[in-house]
C-alpha cells in the first residue's frame, strides 16, 4: 500500500480505467483551460474599463458591485449537493455544465447587442452570466477533484490547469487582453466571448459521469429503482457525515479567514491608471510577467510534487499570502511592477497547486462536488469581502479623503500594510487545523482507501 501511495502517476500496472479516465480528463482540462482564458482576457480587462469609464464607478463601488455579482459563487455548496443528489436527463454533471455553459453564452450575447451600457442592465446581465459560469464550475470541479484524487494526480492535474493559461498569458492572451482594451468597442469583445463559450458545449462528452436509468424500463425494472434509491441514500449519508465533522468546519473557516485578510485587488486597477499612469496596453502586458514567474513556480511544485508534505503545503498557505503583499510594496514605476509580477506569479502558482491539493484532500470521496463548493463559496465571498476591505482602506487613506488631503500612493501603501498584518496573524491558526495538515505524505500521495481501492483492482 506505502508503494502505491507514494506514486502517484499512472504507471503501467495501474487502472485501465485510472488512465482513460485521466487521459479523458486531461483533453477536458486543456480545451476548457485554453478557452476559458481567451475569453477572460477578452473581456476581463475590457469589462474593468467600463465600471471605470462608462459606469463611472469609484473603487469601492466597484468593489460593491463585486460583491452583488458574487451572489451565484456563494450558493456553491447547495448547488453541488443539488447536482450530486438529484440527476437531470440522466445526467449529475454533463446536462448541468451545458445548460451553465449555454446561460453565460446568452449573458455574453446580450450585452453584446446592448446600444448603451446602464448601470441596472449591466448588473442583470453580469449576475445571469455569473449564475452560468457557477452552475459549470461547480459541476467540472467535481469531476477534477473525484478523478484527480481517485487516481492520485491532483497535483499535477492542477498543475496542467494552471500551466496552460500562463503559456498563454505568456505568449498571445496578455497582449491580447490590453489590444482589447485598447481598441476594441465593447460589444465586439462580448460578442467574441460568446463565439468562444459556444465551443465549451461539446466538452461534456469528455466529462467524468455515468447515466442513471430512467424512464419506462427503469420504472419498469425494480433492481434498477432499489438501485437508484440506494445511490440517493448513499450520496445523503456522505453528505451528512461530511457537514457534520468537526475538522471540515475548522478547515473551512481557516480557507475562509486566508480569503478575508484585506486585499485591495480591485484597487491596484485605480493605482496603476490614476497613480502610475500605465496605459491599458501596459496593464495587459504586465499578466506576461507575472504569466513567466508562475510558469517557474509550477517547474518547482512539478519537480518537488513527490517531495511536498501536507505540512509543507499547510505552511505555504500562510507563507504564500504574506508574500503576494510584500509584492504589492514593489510596484512603483513600469520596471519595478514588472519585477513585482513576475515574483507575484512565483508565489501565486506554488500557493495555487499546493492549496488545491490541500483543498481537494479535504473532500470526502462522493462529496466532492458538495465539499469543494462549500470551501469554493466561502473563500469567493471572503475574498470579495477582503477586496473590499482592503478597497475601502484605499479610499480612506487615498485622495477620498479630502480632510487629510491622502494621496492615491499613500492610500495604496496603507491598504497593503494593513492587509500585510492581517496575513501575519494567520500563523495563529495553524495549531488549530486537521492533523491531516500536519502529515509528512506527499501532497501527490493517494488518500488511504483509494490507495486501498486501486490495490484490490
Amino acid at each position: 500500500m506505502t508503494a502505491i501511495a507514494s506514486e502517484p502517476e499512472l504507471l503501467p500496472g495501474k487502472s485501465p480505467a485510472d488512465r482513460s479516465d485521466v487521459l479523458r480528463l486531461c483533453l477536458l482540462v486543456t480545451a476548457s483551460v485554453l478557452l476559458n482564458t481567451l475569453i477572460g482576457a477578452i473581456v476581463g480587462e475590457k469589462t474593468s474599463f467600463l465600471y471605470k469609464d462608462v459606469l463611472q464607478l469609484t473603487p469601492t463601488q466597484t468593489t460593491e458591485l463585486k460583491l452583488l455579482l458574487g451572489l451565484p459563487a456563494y450558493v456553491q455548496p447547495f448547488v453541488g449537493a443539488w447536482t450530486e443528489i438529484i440527476p437531470w436527463l440522466g445526467y449529475h454533471r454533463r446536462t448541468y455544465y451545458f445548460c451553465g455553459v449555454l446561460v453565460a453564452i446568452l449573458g455574453y450575447v446580450t450585452l453584446a447587442l446592448l446600444h448603451e451600457y446602464h448601470y441596472g442592465a449591466v448588473v442583470g446581465l453580469l449576475l445571469a452570466l455569473g449564475s452560468g459560469g457557477v452552475l459549470a464550475s461547480v459541476v467540472y470541479n467535481a469531476a477534477f477533484v473525484a478523478v484527480g484524487n481517485r487516481s492520485g494526480t491532483l497535483p499535477r492535474l492542477q498543475s496542467l490547469a494552471m500551466l496552460l493559461p500562463l503559456l498563454l498569458s505568456t505568449f498571445y492572451s496578455s497582449h491580447l487582453g490590453g489590444y482589447v482594451a485598447e481598441h476594441w468597442t465593447y460589444p465586439r469583445a462580448y460578442g467574441t466571448a460568446a463565439i468562444l463559450a459556444l465551443l465549451l458545449l461539446p466538452l461534456i462528452l469528455l466529462m467524468d459521469d455515468t447515466r442513471v436509468p430512467h424512464g419506462a424500463a427503469a420504472r419498469l425494472s425494480e433492481e434498477a429503482m432499489q438501485a437508484h434509491r440506494e445511490r440517493r441514500a448513499q450520496s445523503f449519508a456522505i453528505l451528512k457525515q461530511a457537514l457534520k465533522s468537526r475538522e471540515l468546519w475548522i478547515f473551512t473557516a481557516y480557507i475562509a479567514y486566508i480569503a478575508l485578510t484585506p486585499s485591495p485587488d480591485t484597487a491596484r486597477f485605480y493605482y496603476e491608471v490614476d497613480s502610475l499612469h500605465f496605459s491599458k496596453q501596459f496593464i495587459g502586458d504586465l499578466g506576461m510577467y507575472g504569466a513567466v514567474g508562475a510558469l517557474a513556480g509550477l517547474g518547482l511544485i512539478t519537480l518537488l510534487a513527490r517531495f511536498v508534505s501536507l505540512r509543507m503545503a499547510t505552511w505555504y498557505s500562510w507563507i504564500g499570502n504574506c508574500a503576494i503583499y510584500l509584492c504589492y510594496f514593489g510596484i512603483r514605476d513600469p520596471v519595478s511592477a514588472k519585477i513585482a509580477f513576475t515574483f507575484m506569479g512565483l508565489s501565486g502558482s506554488l500557493y495555487g497547486v499546493t492549496n488545491v491539493a490541500l483543498l481537494g484532500r479535504a473532500c470526502p470521496r462522493g462529496a466532492e462536488a458538495t465539499v469543494y463548493g462549500l470551501l469554493g463559496s466561502a473563500t469567493a465571498l471572503f475574498y470579495l469581502i477582503c477586496d473590499y476591505a482592503g478597497t475601502k482602506l484605499y479610499d480612506i487613506f487615498g485622495p477620498k479623503n479630502p480632510a487629510h488631503h491622502y494621496t492615491v500612493a499613500y492610500g495604496w501603501n496603507m491598504s497593503v500594510a494593513i492587509g500585510l498584518a492581517f496575513a501575519v496573524v494567520q500563523v495563529g491558526f495553524l495549531p488549530f487545523l486537521p492533523a491531516w495538515t500536519r502529515s509528512s505524505a506527499s501532497i501527490s500521495a493517494r488518500r488511504a482507501e483509494e490507495a486501498l481501492e486501486a490495490s484490490t483492482v
